[in-house]
């Protein structure tokens, strides 16, 4: 099990992307805590990308406009 701290190390020292698009599909959204997993259309992506963060709301057809760490989840695959 991936833990806060694990994932902390994993992700230290990463460089910040920002990405701009279309949110494809909602796979999931909390009204109570706004956490949000998101599939976005990103121009220079030939996939869709997935997206993780805080809100509160967001629907298909919204555009994006994120900057973070990119990271592949081993877990977590979409």
């Amino acid at each position: 099990m991936e833990t806060a701290s694990n994932h902390q190390c994993y992700t230290d020292h990463q460089p910040l992307v920002h990405l701009q698009g279309s949110v494809e599909r909602v796979t999931f959204h909390s009204e109570a805590s706004g956490f949000f997993v998101i599939r976005v259309k990103c121009k220079g992506q030939r996939d869709l990308v997935t997206m993780t963060g805080n809100t509160p709301s967001v629907t298909p057809g919204e555009f994006v406009d994120a900057t973070g760490i990119w990271f592949n989840d081993q877990w977590h695959r979409f």
